[in-house]
């Protein structure tokens, strides 16, 4: 227990997101003690017990320790037509937007128009 690992070292060292080892130390599954200045320090064994009993523990994983980015599959064909399908989706949620944001000033223009416009009722008082 010499070397204390932080967050961001563990998920290296573990193969996963910093995310997930938040979760896991917020969760308690993963030992943990803060410091001085309120940092998280993580032994190692214990992250290695954590990583161990992990369900995806066999695809973070490589015959050589963890796994890069390099050494991990994530475009493949299904994957890339998904990511085309959902930036398609994007362009046109942005272009919808837009359309939208043109509407509304333009709502806008015509809302103060009629704002600026003395009413019947002023104009019959003789208020205008």
């Amino acid at each position: 227990m010499d070397h204390m690992l932080t967050p961001k070292q563990a998920a290296a060292r573990a193969g996963c997101g910093r995310s997930s080892i938040m979760r896991a130390l917020k969760s308690q599954s993963l030992p943990a003690i803060r410091d001085n200045e309120n940092r998280w320090q993580i032994d190692p064994d214990a992250l290695d017990r954590w990583a161990g009993h992990r369900p995806d523990n066999d695809r973070s994983m490589t015959e050589h320790g963890p796994a890069t980015p390099s050494d991990t599959q994530t475009d493949t064909p299904e994957t890339l037509a998904r990511l085309a399908v959902a930036e398609a989706r994007l362009s046109d949620a942005l272009s919808r937007v837009e359309d939208l944001q043109r509407e509304r000033d333009e709502w806008r223009a015509q809302a103060q128009a009629l704002t600026r416009q003395p009413g019947w009722l002023d104009r019959l008082l003789g208020r205008t």
